[in-house]
């Protein structure tokens, strides 16, 4: 197949406006999420503030879980405005932006022009997508690097020139590098498998000769080389942890206690896709049937993306470590067969009222969902939640009842539309409400500690280390009686002896008026009773967090 369909500047323009819209809307208007919000943002401060871009710490401490591409992105928004929670999330935002224009180019060169802004916007609007560009982690980049990668050697597989190949090619070896700075191992071994498995299928055993170029392998290691080994060089104890610890023991070992059933990913991908389920269940659906019935005839663009993304779900359904993030690489090569399934129903050449249909039930049932947990969570009798809750039992209702009514009384298109226009509506509303559907974070009692304390004032929580403390604050914390947790590596390589202290020790700086500002759960009130330390007082509250001090 030669590659002759043009990208339009203007769609790409039109394109940014409203991903940008729909990814940058109300960005800061939440504190950060705890955990792993506050961790990715924890890190790179101290990147900032110590000078060290090639050992990453948490607290101070070395870190060596993930590798460090999406440290250095958030370190320059830290360095450029602090720690702002829009500038933190502008990178993700901008990645999920960049995915997304990435499908819209290769939806365009494949298929059509407008099949590629359908998928576009189908993977903009989509929930699970749409959250995961909204969040400071790691997923988000390997998903966007990940997608690059294969988009870039599929158009390969396709060019009609040397040439036109090659520019290609170098794509496909940059983004394979930047993917695994992003996440590791994953960002090749992924790739390679889905290459072989499609090569395989499809008799094409000469495309995996693509992937060995000798240009192309030396500028993959001139990226993804030189950090990998600078850290190594400055901590011996880099190596068994980051690639044996983290990935093979991570995927086939419950050593990180994430293991979840086997079918974990099903209900993911699929309410994943809101408002676009019924759209995706009949894409999925129809494509698959014509691989099946068409096998070695069939086009080989589609027999690729499916097995993209069917590998992506049994590779991550059968790891021992499963995390909603996960299943997100799947979603940009479903997205294009999506586009081009509701593209074929805005040009009328397909019939939508089952998926219509699908979609209503789909919604009813979100509603439902949405209520259910409201209620166990108790946020129905929440007054502060009461009026998001409205609006969302609002909009999801419009879901069921005004895409049909749209579909009957105007036409198909006018329902593709509404879906669009919706799903934005509940987006800024799940944004707007986050906060008090997930209270975890401690940046109100943080704000006041950073009012209060004096030089040598020491901040502190007990047993646990609170994320997101050390970021707001811009400072290490002291942890009492630290429970083995994800900084037991630091700690057993690295003298902490400075800020991870023991109770007595800590009843002995009291003693001596050392000043401490300590977050705790209310159930651990009892720790200052127990020690006689009846001059520490509570001085803010949020949730079942509490703020207490012995300052007079």
């Amino acid at each position: 197949m030669h590659l002759t369909r043009k990208v339009n500047v203007k769609d790409i323009l039109f394109l940014i406006i409203i991903i940008s819209l729909f990814f940058w809307i109300f960005l800061g208007v939440r504190a950060l999420s705890v955990p792993d919000e506050a961790r990715y943002t924890e890190i790179p401060r101290h990147m900032v503030v110590s000078g060290d871009y090639v050992t990453p710490r948490l607290n101070g401490i070395k870190y060596f879980e993930k590798p460090p591409l999406m440290y250095w992105l958030e370190a320059s928004s830290i360095k450029l405005f602090g720690v702002q929670e829009w500038a933190l999330r502008f990178w993700p935002a901008f990645l999920g932006l960049l995915t997304c224009l990435a499908t819209y180019y290769t939806a365009t060169r494949l298929y059509s022009r407008q099949v590629g802004i359908f998928a576009a916007l189908v993977l903009t609007s989509g929930l699970l997508f749409n959250f995961i560009s909204r969040l400071i982690i790691l997923d988000v980049a390997v998903t966007c690097f990940l997608t690059l990668t294969l988009y870039s050697f599929l158009l390969a597989t396709t060019a009609s020139t040397k040439k036109q190949q090659t520019v290609y090619l170098a794509p496909f070896f940059i983004n394979a590098a930047l993917s695994v700075l992003s996440k590791g191992l994953i960002g090749i071994l992924i790739p390679g498998a889905i290459i072989i498995l499609w090569s395989v299928f499809t008799k094409q055993y000469k495309q995996i000769l693509l992937g060995f170029k000798p240009w192309g392998i030396l500028l993959f290691l001139a990226i993804a080389a030189p950090w990998h080994i600078l850290v190594a060089q400055q901590n011996p104890e880099f190596l068994w942890f980051y690639f044996v610890h983290e990935h093979f023991l991570r995927y086939l070992t419950s050593v990180h206690g994430r293991t979840q059933s086997v079918f974990y990913f099903f209900p993911l991908i699929i309410f994943g896709w809101f408002p676009w389920v019924g759209y995706f269940l009949a894409s999925f659906w129809e494509h698959v049937k014509k691989l099946w019935r068409e096998k070695a005839n069939c086009p080989h663009e589609l027999t690729f993306l499916l097995v993209w993304a069917g590998f992506i779900f049994v590779f991550f359904s059968i790891s021992n470590s499963k995390l909603i993030p996960y299943i997100t690489p799947a979603f940009p090569p479903l997205a294009i067969l999506v586009g081009k399934t509701i593209s074929d129903i805005w040009s009328g050449q397909r019939d939508d009222k089952k998926i219509i249909n699908l979609s209503c039930v789909v919604s009813c049932l979100f509603l439902i969902a949405v209520s259910v947990v409201a209620y166990l969570r108790g946020l129905l009798f929440d007054t502060a939640f009461n009026w998001h809750f409205v609006s969302l039992v609002v909009i999801l209702a419009m879901f069921a009842v005004t895409i049909p009514w749209l579909r009957k009384t105007i036409s198909a298109r006018a329902a593709i539309v509404g879906n669009i226009i919706l799903s934005f509506f509940l987006i800024v509303a799940i944004q707007l409400g986050w906060e008090l559907a997930d209270p975890r974070s401690s940046k109100e009692l943080v704000m006041q500690i950073a009012a209060l304390k004096q030089p040598g004032d020491k901040v502190a929580t007990i047993g646990s280390y609170y994320q997101d403390i050390a970021p707001y604050l811009n400072q290490k914390i002291s942890v009492i009686d630290y429970t083995p947790n994800e900084l037991q590596f630091g700690i057993d390589h690295e003298d902490t002896s400075a800020w991870m202290i023991s109770s007595n020790e800590f009843v002995k700086q009291c003693k001596v008026g050392q000043v401490f500002y300590i977050v705790i759960n209310k159930s651990q009130l009892s720790f200052f009773e127990s020690r006689h330390l009846d001059e520490f007082k509570v001085i803010a509250e949020k949730g079942k967090t509490l703020l207490v001090t012995n300052k007079k």
